[in-house]
């Protein structure tokens, strides 16, 4: 009986994922369970514990919004760079004073946009 409750508790869980509510923490949450449920059946102790920690950690700290947040992130570094692209062409057509300025703040805004796509 509790396979048949924690085969359709999965299924639920991994239905609720697929169909974009829960993204990667439904995904985790699911894996670890299932892990969990064949660490009992197998009467290992050790990995019970340490699984359901780690399902317990998940359950509380695990948060799909802050992956959406990092595009945001990037979203706006893209924003910034094309925005300094644009004031590089019209500083081009200004002065060399202003070029240099604005080759500066172009070379900034990219090496922040890499640091952000490389975390």
């Amino acid at each position: 009986m509790k396979r048949v409750l924690f085969l359709v508790g999965s299924l639920a869980v991994a239905g609720y994922a697929q169909a974009g509510f829960g993204g990667g923490c439904a995904i985790k949450e699911q894996r670890i369970a299932s892990k969990l449920e064949w660490a009992k059946a197998g009467g290992h102790r050790g990995q019970v514990l340490g699984l359901t920690r780690a399902l317990d950690n998940v359950r509380r700290y695990c948060r799909d919004d802050l992956r959406y947040g990092r595009y945001d992130d990037i979203a706006d570094r893209e924003a910034e760079v094309a925005e300094r692209r644009e004031e590089l062409a019209e500083a081009r057509r200004e002065s060399q004073e202003k070029i240099e300025k604005r080759e500066r703040k172009l070379a900034r805004a990219m090496r922040e946009l890499a640091e952000i796509k490389a975390e």
